[in-house]
């Protein structure tokens, strides 16, 4: 699929994932309903699939949010973490993210219809990121 004048954004997630090697990154991607967020975000981790580890989840709008959805769809063992405390949690992913072999980039879609232990797990992992050579992509609303 070719995306029609997306390069300076492709080139600049490119960026992003060679300066998380050494520090990590949050980026966010926002944009109206249909302009093509996920579509960007799928391209871009398709073109760098040899480079990193994809770990990605998608909160749920079509029904009340599940919570912290979208991690435990990322991050597989997450729900098996100390009933849900949320220091073990955010102990757990970030663990998870420092485990992989390639650079990980951790997709978020669709965080305007987040729960709140969803945005609070994104809020410690964004804290932490730096520490960790990971990126952690956001689409959103």
């Amino acid at each position: 699929m070719e995306l029609v004048e997306r390069d300076a954004v492709l080139a600049q997630l490119d960026e992003q994932l060679a300066a998380a090697a050494a520090r990590g990154r949050v980026v966010l991607v926002s944009g109206e309903a249909g302009n093509g967020k996920t579509t960007l975000v799928d391209a871009w981790a398709r073109r760098r699939a040899d480079d990193i580890t994809l770990l990605h989840g998608a909160c749920d709008g079509s029904a009340t949010p599940r919570p912290l959805g979208p991690f435990l769809d990322a991050i597989p063992g997450l729900s098996d973490t100390a009933d849900g405390e949320r220091t073990a949690l955010l102990a757990a992913a970030v663990t998870a993210l420092d485990a992989q072999d390639r650079t990980p980039v951790l997709v978020v879609e669709d965080l305007h219809w987040a729960d709140e232990a969803t945005l609070d797990l994104l809020r410690g992992i964004a804290v932490r990121v730096g520490s960790t050579p990971a990126l952690v992509i956001v689409t959103f609303r």
